[in-house]
């Protein structure tokens, strides 16, 4: 995808506007409008980031409610999806790269809605439906998607293209088997151990998505197709840099998870197991650890890590059309990025100008 042409026409009064690619030419209220829509998406996922915040210190679903804030394990999960929409809103208000924050909070919150949502239906599961955190999360997430689109709308995305670039091919080979680990090891088990009470059976740990019941079942099915098929659309999608982004936005999503199955493991008992509720727990006899399976998680969010720096990578050296630079050539002022110059090519952090 060609980056649209700087405007040439009469100077606009607005400066920062000649900065916004635009297929409008020099029409200054259709190049203004456009910044609206940028800004205003912006503003939606800093919305977002603060909702989830407000959301951690109402009732949240479990049983008994309780606080986000007063459990370490979610108060870690909830500062991981906050920095993520955050860095998202930043990307975007900045103009930093516009298309790059769209793609991150487009990758962390396809995730998220199975994230939430399960966490949702278990509310109703044990009847407590009306906790009120549960459905402001969800309320922030609604608000950073729609910023998600909105911003969309105003900056070229690019689409997922063909393999006729040759430095696609070794990429879209590397990131199949890394996908299916990462979908794989995030539907099972992170965790084992059991819950003793001091009367009744104990219960058996395990995180299996499969021995859920049907609604977190279908929740978490949900999510990890969202990891898969992010994945794969990075593997094709023109420009690279747009799905290196997104690649780090289900990352961050997935991080999430992982620091909450350790800060599990590292926090007391009651808060891991038992929503901060001592009463009736045998601490003793009860126990919670990390599995195998939380190891083969972490290392493919390193792997998609890897992919997203490999596809950055590709876009420094491919035309904006997706063929590859000829040798030792690189992308002229606005030709690389696929996105608007600000203040010239956007580069991928640290690799230089």
């Amino acid at each position: 995808m060609s980056t649209p042409p700087w405007p040439t026409g009469p100077p606009i009064d607005d400066a920062p506007l000649l900065h916004l690619p635009s297929s409008t030419g020099t029409d200054p209220l259709a190049l203004r409008a456009r910044l609206g829509d940028i800004y205003a998406g912006g503003a939606l996922m800093l919305a977002c980031v603060a909702l989830h915040i407000w959301a951690m210190f109402p009732a949240y679903p479990g049983l008994p409610p309780t606080p986000v804030a007063s459990l370490p394990h979610d108060v870690a999960m909830f500062i991981c999806l906050e920095a993520g929409w955050a860095l998202a809103a930043t990307l975007v208000l900045t103009r930093i790269s516009v298309a790059g924050g769209v793609a991150v909070g487009a990758g962390l919150g396809l995730v998220e809605v199975g994230l939430l949502l399960a966490d949702v239906i278990s509310g109703f599961e044990v009847g407590k439906p009306g906790a009120p955190g549960g459905w402001m999360a969800m309320g922030g997430l609604g608000l950073g998607l729609a910023g998600v689109l909105l911003a969309a709308s105003a900056a070229p995305m690019g689409a997922p293209h063909p393999l006729a670039n040759p430095f696609y091919v070794a990429r879209a080979i590397a990131t199949l088997p890394v996908t299916v680990l990462a979908v794989i090891t995030f539907w099972l088990s992170w965790q084992t151990g059991q819950v003793v009470y001091t009367s009744g059976p104990p219960g058996i740990i395990d995180g299996d998505t499969f021995a859920f019941s049907v609604g977190p079942l279908t929740a978490s099915l949900l999510a990890g197709l969202a990891i898969g098929l992010v994945a794969l659309a990075a593997a094709y999608w023109t420009p690279p840099e747009v799905g290196a982004w997104a690649l780090i936005g289900v990352a961050i999503a997935m991080v999430s998870q992982l620091v909450t199955a350790l800060v599990e493991v590292l926090e007391p008992l009651r808060d891991a197991v038992h929503q901060g509720v001592t009463g009736g727990l045998d601490p003793a006899r009860s126990s919670v650890s990390l599995t195998a399976d939380w190891g083969a998680t972490v290392a493919a969010v390193i792997a998609l890590v890897g992919l997203a720096a490999w596809a950055a990578l590709d876009g420094r050296r491919t035309a904006p059309g997706g063929e590859p630079l000829a040798a030792g050539a690189r992308p002229g002022p606005g030709e690389g990025s696929h996105d608007e110059p600000w203040p010239s090519s956007h580069r991928w952090p640290g690799s230089g100008s």
